[in-house]
């Protein structure tokens, strides 16, 4: 798991949660941005919400789990190996090609 310092906190929660035995790495607050891709590149399957590091791991051919925003998933998402989970009461209301502006 990486990201800000300022996130250990959910680190935490997941260790809790998850339980001993599961090996979760933590590269919280030490990771440089400019690295990320690598990190990326070198792991089993990218957990993470609708973001652009979910591409990124889509780009490198690395399995994702992705939990959709309120985006509309056929305009914008993974395109390899990817298990999405959409919110189930809460319809898309950001859109790429439909956009308001």
């Amino acid at each position: 798991m990486f990201g800000p310092a300022n996130e250990q906190g959910y680190f935490d929660a997941l260790v809790c949660h998850a339980g001993a035995g599961v090996d979760i790495v933590s590269l919280i607050g030490l990771l440089p941005l400019q690295e990320v891709p690598d990190a990326i590149r070198r792991i089993d399957c990218y957990i993470a919400t609708d973001s652009g590091n979910v591409y990124i791991a889509d780009t490198l051919q690395v399995p994702v789990i992705g939990f959709a925003s309120p985006c509309e998933a056929k305009e914008q998402r993974p395109l390899n190996k990817a298990l999405i989970i959409l919110p189930e009461i809460i319809p898309p209301s950001s859109f790429v090609f439909a956009a308001l502006y």
